[in-house]
């Protein structure tokens, strides 16, 4: 890997067509993920470029992608025995369904992750840029007229 100089380039520089071996390759999925885990892992890494995430984002971006598939198993659980348990008598009084807290916890900690790991657009964007990409008009100032 070579050092870039700072300033301008010069002509042949510009012209110099890069070295293929010396292209950031995307990090692959940790051995601990299942296949859907893997997928995902894929889809995130490729959808934000090879060389987004430094080598300390890896395991944070492993736990997003469990919490994902955990948030997905506690979704199927609810969708199987529903957010109320039992069937009413006295034996077993209706209760709500313990998935119901953790997916809520699962989903607090997918969305700590993201902004972590700046994956949300608010957190990609600064606040004054985004006013420019939506075209918003700066205010007239009394004084500069």
């Amino acid at each position: 890997m070579t050092e870039e100089k700072r300033g301008r380039k010069s002509a042949a520089e510009l012209e110099a067509v890069p070295d293929v071996s010396e292209l950031p390759t995307p990090p692959p999925p940790p051995a601990t993920l299942d296949d859907a885990g893997c997928e995902r892992w894929r889809e995130i890494v490729n959808e934000h470029g090879a060389d987004r995430f430094r080598k300390s984002d890896l395991q944070l971006l492993e736990q997003l992608v469990r919490c994902e598939q955990s948030t997905a198993t506690m979704d199927r659980n609810i969708e199987l025995h529903g957010e109320i348990i039992g069937d009413g008598t006295r034996a077993a009084r209706p209760i709500e369904n313990p998935a119901v807290k953790v997916r809520d916890k699962l989903l607090r900690q997918t969305l700590a992750l993201q902004v972590k790991l700046r994956l949300c657009p608010s957190t990609r964007m600064r606040a004054d840029t985004a006013k420019l990409a939506r075209g918003v008009k700066k205010k007239e100032r009394p004084w500069a007229k």
